[in-house]
């Protein structure tokens, strides 16, 4: 097994000990070299990816919980952009490949970057309270972490079907605004940056920061906005 699996695999298991990966939820990539796939079969693409992208990436319905080797595999794009083909034994990529191939292929001039996708139970929460991306940021930047994590805020799309590809291009549409982590109202989120380190600390401080956002607002009182600190 390569080092970037190995870390996809830890980093999987961590996110289901916190309750963000139940059954088959969540979903990670990471950049990759070239590689050679031993499946020839391809699959067609409806959207724009990057010619001979390389990924790592999830299984499809994988179980966090019980990750396993087989679960994270390669995934390359096609020399024509069109189609891609992988090497799990059994299955297929994640159902919300188009959103890493779209955000990865974006971010292809850089040397690496690591996608996470989980169900933040307090984050998914946040966003049925705080409807919009304005009353979001201001409720959850009361955690004096998030301008150091999150300096450009979080990035809101509305509830879309999962795994399509509108969700996909929503999502980048944000990530192309500046933001480094995107929620998904009454879903979860998506956190981007070099490392899988650095994705799950924006994952935790996200988090945290809406955990303290609905207890501020269950007990009656108002967040402090520190932006600016």
């Amino acid at each position: 097994m390569e080092e970037g699996q190995r870390d996809i695999l830890e980093c999987a298991r961590y996110l289901a000990s916190r309750g963000w990966a139940e059954a088959g939820a969540g979903n990670i990539s990471i950049r990759t070299k070239q590689i050679g796939i031993h499946n020839t079969n391809a699959i067609p693409i409806n959207y724009p990816a990057k010619p001979s992208l390389a990924i790592y990436a999830t299984r499809s319905g994988s179980n966090f919980r019980l990750m396993a080797e087989d679960d994270v595999s390669s995934v390359v794009v096609g020399e024509d952009g069109q189609s891609i083909t992988h090497d799990f034994k059994h299955g297929k990529p994640t159902s919300e490949l188009s959103t890493h191939l779209l955000l990865q292929s974006h971010f292809a001039d850089k040397n690496s970057l690591a996608i996470v996708h989980a169900h933040l139970t307090n984050l998914v929460a946040a966003t049925n309270v705080f409807r919009s991306e304005q009353e979001l940021n201001e409720a959850v930047f009361c955690h004096t972490e998030m301008p150091l994590l999150v300096p450009g805020g979080i990035g809101l799309v509305p509830v879309i079907t999962p795994g399509s590809i509108e969700i996909a291009q929503a999502t980048l549409k944000k990530i192309k605004q500046g933001k480094t982590c995107v929620a998904w109202a009454c879903h979860g989120i998506v956190a981007i940056a070099e490392n899988l380190l650095g994705a799950t600390n924006i994952i935790e401080a996200v988090e945290k920061a809406c955990e303290i956002a609905l207890k501020v607002k269950s007990a009656g009182g108002k967040t402090i906005f520190v932006e600016q600190l």
